[in-house]
């Protein structure tokens, strides 16, 4: 009998890993970068501990005059600085060590694009997004993702069989999975992992630019819109047992 253990360290340092290696080219448990991994184990902590008041605070801002919230606001804002400075000290490192000739993921590749088109926007402030969505977001959101996945295939083991059966015979015990790995069956189980576990239930909060109506409702200008993923993905009118995988 093993023993238990948390598996949610390690699927966030490798999602971490691996969103690291698209934008600088390095591991976040490389030296030299430990605030990077230390920015990241914030971000998925802060997530765990107060997800439900990050999203109240986005939906309704006023929300952080209220002595219960104060303090998580105080603390979002204080990581927010504390991203931006981390970022922009990378954004810096990378723009003295450019070689325009030979760029070095996708920072590099981003602020060669923006020297040859010289486009309006502020190239730092947009940088610095990107890399909030890869590095924080998106390190959250896989590595979630990856839990809920296991946990379904742990209670379903004849599918876990079958996700193993179709590795093992596309890609191999040695193998390197590809984007192109013809696995349908496993792409399949990934994507009802998402259907039944929605991780952003309201999706990204969208603002209209201008006065609209959409299926006859009318939407004002600067209006903030979120959208109910969950309703769409289990609906009980077109799925049977919406909440099984």
């Amino acid at each position: 009998m093993g023993k238990r253990f948390v598996l949610e360290e390690y699927l966030a340092h490798s999602t971490s890993n691996v969103m690291n290696g698209i934008t600088i080219q390095q591991r976040c448990n490389d030296k030299g970068n430990e605030a990077i991994m230390t920015y990241v184990d914030h971000v998925i902590q802060g997530f765990r501990k107060d997800g439900f008041l990050y999203i109240l605070l986005t939906v309704a801002p006023w929300c952080r005059f209220f002595p219960s919230v104060r303090n998580v606001y105080k603390n979002i804002q204080e990581g927010i600085a504390k991203g931006n400075a981390l970022f922009d000290s990378l954004i810096d490192q990378r723009e003295k060590e450019l070689d325009t000739n030979r760029p070095n993921g996708f920072i590099d590749s981003f602020l060669v694009e923006h020297k040859k088109n010289s486009p309006s926007f502020e190239k730092k402030e947009q940088l610095r997004i990107f890399l909030k969505d890869l590095l924080a977001a998106g390190t959250e959101t896989s590595s979630s993702t990856l839990r809920w996945i296991l946990v379904y295939l742990i209670k379903e083991p004849k599918v876990q069989q079958k996700v193993h059966d179709e590795i093992d015979r596309v890609i191999g015990r040695e193998g390197l999975a590809r984007l192109d790995a013809d696995v349908p069956y496993v792409r399949a189980v990934i994507q009802e992992a998402y259907r039944v576990q929605t991780l952003g239930p309201l999706g990204v909060p969208r603002q209209t630019t201008t006065d609209t109506t959409l299926f006859g409702y009318h939407i004002p200008k600067k209006h903030t819109n979120f959208k109910q993923l969950m309703a769409c993905a289990q609906r009980s009118k077109t799925l049977a047992q919406p909440r099984k995988v």
